[in-house]
């Protein structure tokens, strides 16, 4: 199976310098495919067919994709889980189950089977390699999640090293691995590599420049960027992307904006019910073409991003877009004012996914943190223990209120903050 993962991206490589006409063949033949699954053998997307009046004849390509509703994680929330999935997979026991980090509020579960874990495996790996990750690099990765418990043999032949820390720890402590490890490369939290950057260069501590240095899962903003590359003394390549979508586009190193990953995901930017035109904000909504056990169609991530004309000069055939909101998150604070990315925490709710809608976390001050959650039925005592654990791990002497709501308020703007912090310091890095 990992022979197949690096095959996957073998093709995801060779992907990037298609023809633009090559590229959209291929994306109208997985399209098609997909849909024509979806509709014969996933009870959810029947009825959304049905409901909607289409067969799937008339999605000959992605400009048809608007005859569909538009869902997102509120819908895949209402329908039964074994309605989500592929019906003949269901007895399958070598279904993965997937859960997002809930860094959006809502947490979501979903399963793929193994021949796609390859392929998505292999689809998050081709940013890295793409711009300059070597088999031999050794890597740091600055992570809410743990390390493996077993290295692959892969890595035990000394390919693709990587070693992690929790993105949680002391900003020191993340400094101190640096310059143990010496790493090619740094990958982790935009918020925590600032932090980090900050700290060198205030207190002009001697690193090790790495070669390059990669973030993802939350906004990077100039301001956090100028710090890194100051920092660390090279450039920031951004990767954006989801649990549930994975990689959905990335920068190169010209930096002209996010090349679409149009062999994997169809992209649209909705304004309203039409398409953004290029240079014009819209929200991302995404088809992701190879999950076929679970499939995700125009699924709004209520994130915006704006699509752009023209060619990259790095060569890489895909689309372009830039300029993506929607993801900024306040910093947590500890009681000896350290602060973290608040993602630190987010990724711990994982394995409560199937327990609420929704939820919201709130440092009131440096003692109280309250946390409002919208349960499911299956909601008990023990998930509270479950969050006053979860919090307190990184906030041992935290008082923690937890409400149970029936709805909680979006901001002024319409977007939905995770976590918020009413400290006078708290905002973002």
């Amino acid at each position: 199976m990992v022979a197949n993962k690096y095959l996957h991206l073998y093709q995801l490589l060779r992907n990037e310098r298609r023809s633009p006409e090559s590229l959209r063949q291929l994306q109208t033949a997985k399209l098609r495919r997909l849909i024509t699954h979806a509709c014969t053998h996933v009870p959810f997307y029947r009825k959304i067919f049905a409901n909607a009046g289409v067969t799937p004849e008339q999605i000959k390509g992605p400009e048809d994709l608007h005859l569909l509703p538009v869902i997102d994680k509120h819908d895949f929330h209402q329908a039964a889980p074994r309605d989500l999935i592929d019906s003949r997979m269901l007895q399958r026991r070598d279904l993965i189950p997937i859960a997002t980090s809930g860094s959006s509020g809502l947490s979501l579960r979903f399963f793929i089977d193994a021949g796609y874990d390859q392929y998505r495996k292999a689809q998050f790996l081709r940013p890295y390699i793409s711009n300059g990750r070597k088999l031999r690099d050794r890597s740091l990765w600055v992570s809410a999640n743990p390390p493996e418990s077993r290295p692959s043999w892969f890595r035990r032949l000394g390919f693709f090293m990587e070693n992690k820390i929790y993105s949680g720890s002391p900003t020191e402590h993340i400094i101190q691995a640096i310059q143990a490890e010496k790493p090619d490369i740094i990958m982790g939290y935009a918020s925590t590599l600032a932090l980090a950057g900050k700290l060198i260069l205030q207190d002009e501590i001697s690193i090790s420049p790495p070669r390059r240095v990669f973030t993802d899962s939350e906004l990077l903003t100039e301001a956090m960027r100028e710090t890194i590359e100051a920092a660390f003394g090279t450039k920031v390549i951004d990767i954006y992307g989801t649990f549930e979508l994975e990689n959905i586009a990335y920068q190169c190193e010209e930096h002209q904006g996010y090349h679409i990953a149009t062999d994997s995901v169809i992209v649209e930017f909705l304004n309203g019910d039409k398409q953004a035109a290029a240079g014009e904000e819209g929200e991302i909504v995404c088809t992701v073409l190879d999950n076929l056990t679970s499939p995700f169609i125009r699924y709004n991530i209520h994130d915006l991003g704006i699509p752009i004309d023209g060619a990259c000069p790095c060569g890489r055939n895909f689309p372009l877009m830039r300029s993506i909101t929607g993801r900024s998150c306040d910093l947590l604070t500890t009681a000896t004012g350290t602060q973290l990315s608040a993602l630190s925490l987010l990724g711990k709710f994982n394995n409560l996914a199937d327990t609420f809608y929704e939820y919201q976390i709130i440092q009131e001050t440096l003692e109280r943190i309250s946390v409002y959650v919208v349960p499911k039925k299956n909601y008990s005592n023990t998930e509270d223990h479950n969050i006053q654990r979860i919090i307190n791990q990184l906030l041992p002497d935290a008082e923690v209120q937890i409400y149970k709501v029936k709805k909680i308020d979006r901001e002024k703007s319409g977007k939905f903050k995770v976590f918020k912090s009413m400290l006078v310091n708290g905002g973002t890095a």
